[in-house]
This record gives structure tokens, sequence and C-alpha cells, in this order.
């Protein structure tokens, strides 16, 4: 590894915060609940409505944002128990990355949780629709991660431009 982009949520420690890996936070995202857009633009799945199950779109558990949903979502039910979200919930479909749970929440599948960057078209198009309030929205941090041992003179040369336009934009 030389370097990984990666999400983090404050308070969801990953895998390489354990191993303090050196890293830069590079912008500042949000996982939103969406779906695919019904008739007069309503969410076809929404948090708390419907009669059944909640149909979730979930990241699989080797998942970084899965870890960080996860905790999220037992940390607001505030007893480290189920899922946060009222009523039943049904896993409909389990991936790794969010590129295919926006795929099959376009496909009006369920309900994900998705990066608002990923999806800023769609929702402005109307195809994804917030499928809860923006009390369901779980901010994350975009970061750059590095190896601690010393790289290749590009790859110094990238992190050294890296941590320069980072101090610009936070200054």
């Amino acid at each position: 590894m030389q370097f990984v982009l990666c999400h983090r949520h404050a308070e969801v420690p990953g895998r390489l915060d354990d191993a303090q890996y050196p890293m830069l936070r590079l912008s500042d995202d949000v996982l939103q609940p969406v779906s695919a857009a019904g008739t007069a633009g309503r969410p076809l799945h929404a948090i708390g409505q419907g009669s059944g199950p909640l149909p979730l779109l979930a990241y699989s558990d080797a998942s970084g944002l899965g870890r960080i949903m996860r905790a999220r979502m037992r940390g607001l039910h505030g007893d480290g128990g189920e899922s946060a979200v009222p009523g039943s919930v049904a896993v409909v479909f389990t991936a790794h990355h969010a590129v295919l749970l926006k795929t099959m929440a376009l496909e009006g599948r369920g309900v994900a949780w998705l990066p608002r960057s990923l999806i800023a078209d769609e929702l402005r198009a109307g195809t994804l629709v917030a499928a809860g309030e923006s009390a369901w929205d779980v901010p994350v941090e975009i970061r750059m991660c590095r190896q601690r041992a010393e790289m290749s003179p590009v790859a110094e040369s990238l992190w050294s431009l890296a941590v320069g336009q980072h101090v610009k934009t936070t200054q």
C-alpha cells in the first residue's frame, strides 16, 4: 500500500486508525438514505413508512462504510442493539461498494445510505430522493492514508502536493 482513500467517521475507528498510518483529511461527505423516486417524486421506499419491512440495501461486513453504518445505527438506537430504523428492516441486497448499492437503489430495490458526492447528479435529476429526514444523514470524512515507510520520489511528491493543497484550503 502506498495510498488509500477511505471514508471515516469520528466515532468509528477504522483499521488504518488503529495501525496509526499518516492520514490527511481531504474533504467531508454525507451518507444519505435514498430511494428511487416513485409517483410525484416521493420515495418508493422510506424510513418509517410503508406496510412491510423496509427493504435495505446494505454494505458488506468487510466494507468500511458498512462498519460506519452499523455503528451509527446502533448508536442512534441507544442500547447497542439492533438498527435504529423504525419498524422492521429486511436486508434485500448486500455489496461491498457504494456504486453497486446505487445501481440497486436506482432500480427501486430498496433504501441505501450513499455518499452524497456519489449521487449528486441523481438527486438533482430526481431519480434518487431522500428516503428519510436529514436526521438520518451520517457525516463522514474522506481521508487519504499513506504508508509509514518512505515511498518512491513520485509518491512522496504526491503526498507533499496533497498536504500543501490541504494546508492552503484550510487556512
